[in-house]
């Protein structure tokens, strides 16, 4: 980007600055819940990692994408608070900069970087996103379904996972991923039973993981 946020968090007017709250996390600490309610902030990361995560009703986890120094999020709420926001927790202990809705609109009036970098922001993630999207649509079901499996194997979700859940996140008809199960499970891939999924070759389905890693 043009400009850093940790440049412009430095570099900010004194009374944008006064307005700061400083807060420590802990790491596996919620920060934003999509089932909750919470205050409106933009969070600025000054260390740590942090991890936005979708959450199934059945439990089920994918990981959408990590943030370390440097990075921001929260701009969903303030920006666009008719959507319901990500989970957001964190990996490690981090440090985060707390600011509020009003005073992300008064920067934005003071300041014009800190509008610059919120559109490269805003538009980085919108592409990215677009592109991951059409990468997986784009893929064979074989690769969808296997990568979907992956993702939820390494993040420990596995025994979460059904099948009805599979054809919705794959956009494919039963049928086919009925196909797909059963090449798969004498590929000794997988196994389907007692409508549970389980990993037969970690090694081989690991390759798989990049593909919902998103």
């Amino acid at each position: 980007m043009a400009v850093s946020i940790l440049d412009l968090v430095e570099s900010a007017p004194a009374s944008i600055k006064k307005q700061f709250y400083y807060k420590r996390y802990s790491a596996n600490t919620q920060i934003i819940s999509s089932t909750g309610v919470s205050d409106t902030y933009l969070y600025i990361i000054t260390s740590g990692v942090a991890e936005v995560y979708k959450a199934s009703s059945c439990g089920a986890v994918i990981s959408v994408n990590t943030f370390s120094a440097g990075d921001v999020f929260g701009e969903v709420e303030i920006f666009s608070p008719d959507f319901k926001p990500y989970n957001v927790h964190t990996k490690t202990d981090c440090t985060i900069i707390l600011v509020k809705k009003e005073t992300v609109y008064q920067w934005m009036r003071e300041v014009f970087e800190f509008n610059l970098f919120l559109c490269e922001m805003l538009t980085r993630r919108m592409y990215l996103t677009s592109d991951s999207m059409s990468r997986i649509a784009l893929l064979p079901i074989k690769e969808r379904v296997l990568g979907f499996i992956s993702s939820h194997y390494l993040n420990g979700t596995l025994d979460t996972l059904t099948k009805e859940e599979l054809v919705a996140q794959v956009r494919a008809p039963l049928r086919s991923i009925n196909r797909v199960i059963k090449l798969c499970t004498h590929e000794g891939l997988i196994e389907y039973k007692k409508k549970k999924f389980h990993v037969k070759d970690v090694k081989k389905l690991s390759g798989f993981f990049d593909v919902y890693n998103i």
